[in-house]
């Protein structure tokens, strides 16, 4: 809705600047007003930009950048240069979240902006997750969540709810980025009931897999649609659409052939856009890496609906 407002007319840097302002106060009078635990008047408001890498398909060609007008920029470009002045650090922190983002993209973004122009400005601070690395990260994680919790009481419960059991699950089965894990532990907690948590983590995986649920956010099923789509709609840009395909087959096969439950690709980026793997550096050199144990019950469920009989060779 925001991009299609922004493509209808043209506004001055300086009007979305105070408009952004203003609904950021509102946000905070509101927070106040409603007496929000622990959200005293002068705190500082944290706001979560997630999936971001989403904007870099909205407007690809409606936004000009200030350091280069014949380089054309998408939508992201302005969002993130957006919030820049719209409340001083002490006031306000952004993140932005999203598998498809890199130092590269933040940077690009800032060659848009007013100021410095040099690589790793402290303007857009760049942190990579370094991955769970075993349970006991995910129990770190969690026990730094129970230090948030006003009482003993509650952090009990939360052991309770929690077992060493579903901490190992959580890492054999969602291991990987950072959302899965934490979606299947707000899901443990909100049930309130010991002993429910691998319904959670079944739920959790099947959001991130199923192809019945390839509308909702985060789904790999629907993700690997959006990318095709897009390859088909600008086939000038992308490499050909029978890469992504064949890649996610031969991951298939392996598996299935030699047990295999990773593999390293070349100049196969792109795939992160659909959130299919992640960007591992091996000697200096960047791979991309299908080792995420729910990703193979998504490609699975991908070429169900979309080559069964590419499956059915593949079992």
């Amino acid at each position: 809705m925001l991009f299609k407002k922004l493509n209808e007319r043209s506004l001055f840097e300086l009007v979305l600047t105070t408009i952004i302002q203003d609904k950021l106060l509102l946000v905070r009078d509101l927070l106040t007003g409603h007496q929000y635990p622990s959200f005293p008047a002068g705190s500082k408001l944290r706001l979560v930009v997630d999936e971001a890498q989403i904007l870099s398909d909205k407007g690809s060609t409606k936004f000009r950048s200030s350091c280069l007008e014949t380089d054309p920029r998408p939508m992201l470009c302005p969002v993130l240069n957006g919030f820049r002045n719209a409340g001083s650090s002490k006031e306000l922190t952004i993140v932005y979240c999203g598998t498809g983002l890199s130092m590269k993209t933040l940077h690009w973004a800032l060659s848009s902006g007013d100021g410095v122009k040099e690589y790793g400005s402290s303007t857009f601070p760049y942190i990579e997750f370094p991955g769970w690395r075993d349970p006991d990260s995910v129990q770190a994680f969690i026990d730094r969540m129970k230090e948030q919790l006003q009482d003993d009481g509650s952090k009990r419960l939360v052991d309770a709810l929690i077992p060493p059991a579903a901490v190992n699950m959580l890492h054999k089965r969602l291991t990987g980025r950072f959302r899965p894990i934490t979606t299947a532990i707000e899901g443990i907690i909100t049930t309130g009931v010991p002993d429910t948590w691998e319904n959670a983590i079944d739920t959790t995986e099947t959001m991130i897999t199923s192809w019945k649920q390839r509308e909702r956010r985060g789904n790999l099923c629907g993700e690997l649609k959006r990318l095709e789509s897009k390859m088909i709609e600008h086939p000038g840009l992308f490499k050909n659409l029978s890469s992504i395909r064949n890649n996610l087959a031969l991951f298939l096969f392996r598996h299935n052939l030699l047990d295999a439950t990773e593999i390293v690709l070349e100049n196969e980026a792109h795939l992160i856009e659909a959130a299919f793997g992640r960007i591992k550096l091996f000697g200096g050199a960047a791979r991309t890496v299908l080792d995420e144990p729910f990703m193979l019950k998504a490609v699975k469920a991908f070429f169900h609906e979309s080559d069964p009989l590419l499956l059915a060779d593949a079992e």
